[in-house]
């Protein structure tokens, strides 16, 4: 008969499975130059919050000038939320690069390049990566100390669960998702002290 206790170590290990199955945050920057106001629209197409930042040059190539707008962020961005927000750019302006200083020029003429910055996550998802390397190390500490105090061994009988502690270990870390849950039963099956 499989214990209680087992049965919820394996609900936590699915658990875990399905979070790390999650999709973190995916945010897009679309940013237009021109006119009077220039923006950027941030949009989070993931299923996590999130922020970036990000940066945008307007280059004339036919005059070799550019100009930089200051870094503008998109703020911690909800799943499947959009923000738009203003570029400011230092210095030169983008309509000076691109219009010229007698504004005759054309926006066509210019190359817009946006610079993101590296994404990132924003509450509890924010340490899920450390969680998926930590769970599994503990874990492993516990059952190869749990495995030595009820003396399970290897029976010589075959089979992927047919371990000794190190064994259990080695499953552990490699593939812990089925290990952890395999190793819980076969657990269950052997009072405390007692061989195979």
């Amino acid at each position: 008969m499989i214990r209680r206790s087992s049965i919820l170590w394996s609900l936590c290990a699915l658990a875990l499975l399905l979070l790390t199955r999650c999709e973190g945050p995916y945010i897009e920057a679309v940013c237009q130059v021109g006119g009077i106001l220039s923006s950027c629209s941030f949009t989070n197409t993931g299923s996590t919050s999130g922020k970036v930042c990000a940066a945008v040059q307007v280059t004339r190539p036919d005059t070799n000038t550019s100009a930089a707008s200051s870094t503008v962020c998109s703020g911690d961005l909800a799943p499947r939320t959009s923000v738009t927000q203003p570029v400011l750019f230092v210095g030169t302006t983008a309509a000076q690069v691109c219009l010229g200083t007698d504004l005759s020029g054309s926006w066509d003429k210019c190359e817009v390049k946006v610079h993101l910055g590296e994404l990132e996550v924003a509450g509890i998802w924010a340490w899920l990566p450390w969680t998926i390397w930590i769970l599994p190390v503990l874990s492993a500490f516990w059952v190869y100390g749990d495995a030595k105090r009820r003396g399970i061994r290897r029976t010589g009988k075959g089979g992927p669960f047919d371990n000794d502690p190190a064994g259990w270990v080695v499953g552990m870390l490699f593939l812990w998702i089925v290990v952890f849950p395999a190793y819980l039963i076969v657990r269950a099956r052997q009072a405390p002290g007692r061989e195979r």
